[in-house]
């Protein structure tokens, strides 16, 4: 099965502005917070303390290193699950949108995107959905924290149809990107923003640009 982009709805004129604005602002690091989902404790690290907000070169190695590692493994899990569910349906494939953009249009494409979808389906999305179910509607942990994950990765996964970037909606590539949502949303739970948005990013990379 070949893996499809999480990532081909979103201009690319756009997610280069995305992308540009949020690296260029310092993290301070993500207060532990009294419930709900929020980053985790290893998201971007920045030590400040007489270094002006410098990102430290070891950190974000070790990022680049555990993204990478993440990004092949959900390419495969998440590509042997949809397989499983969807067989005998036609293998995934990249849309012909994605195949006659230029290299270096496929790598903005990810590079923003990754950050972008994170910031929106992520951070705003399933933070939202899990604070309405927690504190509007009463519902117990377990329950707000699957609704939110749940109906955040379906919503993810259908904004890729959306628009004229859009692909062309299809049932194979819809469920691997619903089931790749729901991986997501656990790692931004478990590791924060920051590896969960390089992981997105360096997985568009290797489906779109490789």
């Amino acid at each position: 099965m070949t893996a499809v982009p999480l990532s081909t709805s979103v201009p690319v004129a756009g997610s280069v502005v995305i992308f540009t604005a949020c690296s260029v602002l310092p993290s301070t690091g993500s207060p532990k917070p009294k419930s709900g989902v929020a980053p985790g404790r290893n998201d971007f690290h920045v030590r400040s303390k007489g270094r002006g907000g410098k990102l430290e070169s070891r950190v974000f190695l070790w990022m680049s290193v555990e993204a990478i590692a993440l990004a092949l493994v959900f390419g495969l899990v998440i590509g042997t699950v949809t397989a499983r569910l969807l067989s005998p349906f036609s293998p995934l494939a990249i849309g012909p949108t994605q195949q006659h953009m230029g290299v270096g249009a496929r790598l903005m494409l990810s590079l923003g995107a990754g950050l972008y979808e994170e910031l929106l389906f992520r951070v705003l999305l399933v933070s939202g959905l899990l604070l309405l179910a927690r504190r509007v509607l009463r519902w117990r942990p377990a329950l707000a924290n699957t609704f939110a994950v749940v109906t955040g990765a379906l919503i993810f996964s259908a904004f890729h149809y959306v628009g004229a970037y859009g692909d062309p909606f299809r049932l194979d590539s819809f469920v691997f990107r619903a089931i790749a949502g729901v991986a997501f949303s656990a790692l931004y739970v478990f590791r924060g923003f920051g590896i969960t948005a390089w992981t997105h990013a360096i997985y568009d990379i290797l489906v779109l640009v490789f």
